[in-house]
């Protein structure tokens, strides 16, 4: 099987990090002015199911403020839920929720570098047995107009063990 490359797609690589048995991983100087919308990719694997948090991160550090909100919804079998969450310290689920077993998700955000509103969406899906798939729908927003070049991945609880892809969309 020929090897794709994402740089004739319209995407080109910036970073990946690989890590394991972590609590938190932070990958820095991923976003620059060079680019306004990046994919994440992140293929993990979680020793908790439990939710994930992201923080956007400037010069090395985490951004610690209330200015992050989220809002998804959620299909598992026949049951839909829903939730929204603001003034947060961190967005949750981003780039996709934290599972024992593996999920497949696309995850998208804009304007991290900019100093403007740092938006992002995502979509993740699982096989959670033989018979239940499950889906969540989600989009972020960061109340600010801070500058951002990296961000960090944060259990709530237990630990994790992969890699995170990093990739920018070409604008010319």
């Amino acid at each position: 099987m020929a090897q794709v490359n994402y740089s004739d797609n319209g995407l080109v690589y910036i970073t990946k990090s690989t890590f394991s048995a972590v609590s938190s991983v932070s990958i820095d100087n991923c976003f620059s002015a060079d680019y306004s919308q990046y994919k994440i990719i992140l293929d993990s694997s979680f020793t908790d199911s439990q939710a994930l948090y992201t923080r956007l991160r400037a010069s090395g550090s985490d951004n610690l403020t209330s200015n992050y909100r989220d809002q998804f919804i959620n299909a598992d079998s026949t049951s839909i839920s829903a939730n929204k969450r603001t003034t947060e310290t961190a967005w949750i689920n981003f780039p996709f929720h934290m599972r024992t077993a593996k999920s497949i998700g696309i995850s998208e955000i804009l304007n991290p570098f900019q100093s403007t509103y740092t938006s992002a969406l995502k979509a993740d899906g699982e096989a959670t047995s033989g018979s239940s798939i499950q889906i969540q729908l989600a989009a972020y927003g960061f109340n600010g107009t801070d500058s951002f070049d990296g961000f960090s991945l944060i259990t709530h609880i237990g630990t994790m063990t992969g890699t995170v892809y990093v990739y920018a969309y070409k604008e010319s």
